[in-house]
């Protein structure tokens, strides 16, 4: 029993000892601004609080509460702070005010004699104090947890006041009764609203963080959490995969996340990192599946590039007329380029920017004949990213192409002149593409309901940092 013991809990903490790819790091700031979305939303919870009517007796009274219902409330103080020994957050709401209306009626026998009388009751509670601790867990799986680990209130003050006739025995002996019954019914009601929307509302809510993203749809990027959130007095914490995957095969790559230095801003309410160590697996899952080749066909090119890859041109510039080899053996005939991943990309975060390398097999074959040259191209990129709409989103700047390992059936030709023509192939028609595929955006792990409206990427060495304020819902 000892021994499997042991093995379970080094099984755990390998498990937890995993390096983020991404994480994520909510400041007090951020915290203060949720503070402020929380005050609004138990207001609109009190305000249309609704409490079931209520039947109780005392001796020989009965008496009956009917239409219990908020009329207004008065805007109260609040804070929330991080509790790192709870592992959550410590809401607390004071200064409260409510006022609440409700129909009553009245039954008491004096003898054999039936005395009843009903009305209306309006009561102000003022002082109303809250405090509510929020606990973050994860679920057992790799998704976020919200759940109230308890909640108190207090009635600071109870005014009364009665509207039907009364006799003064009668409003004396009901508003003994009806004073402690419905600070008891509104201090639970209270709670068990506040409970119900953390547990129900909120917690649904946070459950729908995203944990996973397709990438063209067949890949699949893993926000999973991998370790518990992290709760100091200063932030909220969360470390995540980060990986990406071929959509039908999470096979483990090679790579392992850099080290995300620590860092002590918090001028913004929310910080991403991400690190390379995503870029490099999606690399890897793409070569790996056979993702990154492409055939560079007469059909692909248009416009005033249209003739390019023609091995005949007496009067443009085209392949044949680049390499004159080609249109001496293969006259009126047009040329294909296919381009084939020979190892994953090495791609690189620095302070600069992102630099992609990638070494590819290229094949040249003219009509329906064999190749006729072939070689390992590399092919460099350098760009840079943004972040619009809660999406990342990446855009090339630089590229260059050289090929070496030149193999020809048609004599010697110079590479430069074939540097030439794959060049202008790439610029024309594989470039824009993946631009365009840049371009389509990758959402970042947060929620549909959060924007980030004035997100900020600056890159360092292995990693970039995301820096943002919230918003959430329009609420300002």
């Amino acid at each position: 029993m000892t021994s499997r013991f042991l093995l379970l809990l080094l099984i755990a903490c390998r498990t937890w000892a995993v390096k983020p790819g991404v994480k994520m790091r909510l400041t007090q700031s951020g915290i203060n601004y949720a503070n402020g979305v929380a005050r609004l939303a138990v207001l609109d919870l009190i305000q249309n609080m609704k409490i079931e009517n209520y039947e109780g007796k005392s001796g020989k009274t009965t008496y009956w509460l009917s239409n219990i219902h908020s009329e207004s409330v008065t805007p109260p103080n609040s804070e929330m702070t991080l509790s790192p020994g709870l592992n959550g957050l410590t809401w607390t709401v004071t200064n409260f005010g409510i006022k609440l209306y409700t129909d009553w009626r009245v039954k008491h026998k004096v003898w054999f004699v039936p005395i009843s009388a009903s009305g209306g009751l309006s009561a102000d509670f003022s002082g109303v104090r809250l405090s509510l601790t929020i606990g973050v867990d994860l679920d057992g799986g790799s998704r976020p947890v919200l759940r109230s680990r308890g909640c108190s209130a207090d009635i600071g003050g109870l005014n009364l006041r009665f509207r039907g006739g009364l006799v003064s025995w009668i409003l004396n002996l009901f508003k003994g009764l009806f004073e402690n019954k419905v600070k008891n019914m509104i201090r639970d009601r209270i709670c068990s609203l506040v409970d119900k929307s953390i547990n129900g509302v909120v917690a649904d809510k946070v459950k729908q963080m995203r944990v996973s993203v397709d990438i063209a749809e067949r890949f699949v990027l893993d926000y999973g959490f991998i370790a518990p959130v992290i709760i100091t007095s200063g932030y909220l914490e969360t470390q995540h995969s980060g990986e990406v995957y071929w959509k039908n095969d999470r096979r483990p790559t090679p790579y392992t996340p850099a080290d995300i230095p620590a860092q002590g801003d918090a001028s913004k309410m929310l910080y991403i990192w991400l690190t390379d160590f995503t870029a490099l697996t999606f690399g890897y899952a793409a070569h790996t599946h056979g993702y990154l080749q492409y055939t560079l066909s007469p059909d692909k090119l248009k416009g005033n590039n249209s003739n390019y890859l023609d091995t005949s041109c007496p009067t443009s510039i085209c392949a044949g007329s680049i390499i004159p080899e080609i249109a001496e053996r293969y006259p009126n005939s047009k040329v294909t380029i296919k381009i084939a991943s020979a190892a994953p990309p090495e791609i690189k975060f620095t302070s600069n920017g992102i630099d992609l390398v990638l070494l590819a097999s290229v094949i040249f074959s003219a009509g329906s004949s064999n190749a006729f040259l072939d070689g390992t191209v590399s092919f460099t990129l350098s760009g840079s990213a943004s972040v619009r709409n809660e999406l990342i989103f990446g855009s090339i700047s630089h590229s260059s192409i050289q090929i070496s390992n030149v193999n020809s059936t048609i004599g010697t030709v110079d590479q430069t002149q074939i540097n030439r023509i794959l060049a202008l192939g790439i610029q024309s028609v594989i470039l824009p593409q993946i631009n365009s595929f840049a371009q389509g955006g990758i959402p970042l792990p947060t929620f549909d309901d959060i924007k980030l409206p004035d997100s900020q990427i600056t890159f360092q060495d292995g990693y970039l940092v995301i820096s943002s304020n919230v918003q959430y819902k329009g609420v300002q």
